[in-house]
């Protein structure tokens, strides 16, 4: 009696539960931190996208994606920012009522109204969603 075999014949190894487009898409979103952390640091704005506190060049730091991570926008250079892990979380998993009394969340808003206005708009819908601002104030603040 011969066992069962699962099996076919001549594969070998497991599949991978990655698809080939996702690998591929993770191919480029390594390349593309590396780049971007690469001209941060030459350009010596290396800082923490929250806090904006400057990060050590040879840490390992999780990247936020403004904008999600769905497709092209994993690895859209202008989508991504390194980050401190504890604001990160916070940000992700802090109340908007709750951030809003965070110094450093101030700060954040403060300054992505200068340089980022879709991610600043993205925050005040946030803010509006949460019933921090009504829907007049949102309008005048819109950028």
């Amino acid at each position: 009696m011969t066992a069962f075999n699962p099996r076919p014949k001549g594969k070998k190894g497991k599949t991978s539960l990655i698809s080939k487009t996702r690998q591929e898409e993770l191919r480029k979103y390594n390349s593309v931190k590396a780049s971007k952390k690469e001209d941060m640091i030459v350009g010596k704005f290396y800082v923490c996208y929250f806090s904006g506190k400057r990060l050590d060049e040879n840490t390992d730091y999780p990247w936020h994606h403004i904008f999600g991570r769905k497709g092209k926008l994993l690895y859209d250079y202008k989508n991504i920012f390194p980050c401190i892990h504890d604001y990160h979380m916070e940000y992700h998993e802090m109340p908007i009522e709750k951030l809003m009394k965070l110094d450093w969340y101030k700060q954040f808003i403060d300054r992505l109204s200068r340089i980022n206005h879709a991610a600043y708009n993205l925050e005040l819908k946030r803010m509006n969603r949460g019933g921090i601002i009504d829907d007049s104030q949102f309008f005048k603040m819109w950028k």
